[in-house]
């Protein structure tokens, strides 16, 4: 599979919303829900993305600031604060590899979709796989960190917090389109 990237990941986002949009027909109701799944839809990619592009930055300003403390290694005083920043890198580089190891998955699963036309049912499922895509890729990855980081709790919080993002950032949209 290609690397992934943010850019890879927003561009399926808007390829889907560009194909539930060519869906659309002269049913208003249908329409109507057809624009707001495709709306909730994107800014789950975005929101990807996002996650990407947040754990790529972790992963560049960990191996470049932590040289530093590898300078520490030569003092048994000190020696842990190298050893931990070694452990930090490598939890962050499974949490990475862990990330672009679902991303792409999920890719190829999204892309199945790319058809000229689309029924909601199939909309409705492309929207609850962005969600679910989303909460993994927010819980799995620090999961994975967690392993090497030492103890770890987890909870159903991240699929929480993903359908509140998506459908506050939704209705938001929404209410701007509409007072606009």
């Amino acid at each position: 599979a290609p690397p992934v990237t943010a850019g890879s990941i927003f561009l399926a986002g808007v390829q889907v919303f560009d194909t539930m949009l060519s869906s659309m027909s002269w049913d208003i109701a249908k329409s109507a829900g057809l624009v707001l799944v495709a709306i909730a839809n994107c800014i789950s990619f975005s929101m990807i993305a996002a996650q990407v592009i947040l754990v790529k930055c972790e992963a560049y300003i960990v191996l470049n600031a932590g040289i530093i403390l590898l300078g520490f290694s030569g003092s048994k005083i000190t020696r842990d604060y190298a050893i931990n920043f070694i452990k930090y890198a490598f939890s962050v580089a499974m949490k990475l590899f862990t990330m672009q190891l679902l991303i792409s998955l999920s890719i190829d699963f999204i892309n199945e979709f790319h058809k000229p036309e689309i029924n909601f049912a199939e909309v409705l499922v492309i929207l609850g796989a962005s969600i679910v895509i989303l909460a993994l890729t927010m819980s799995i990855p620090d999961i994975i960190s967690g392993l090497i980081n030492g103890p770890l709790s987890s909870s159903g919080r991240y699929l929480t917090s993903a359908v509140t993002a998506v459908s506050t950032s939704t209705s938001t949209v929404v209410k701007g389109a509409a007072g606009g």
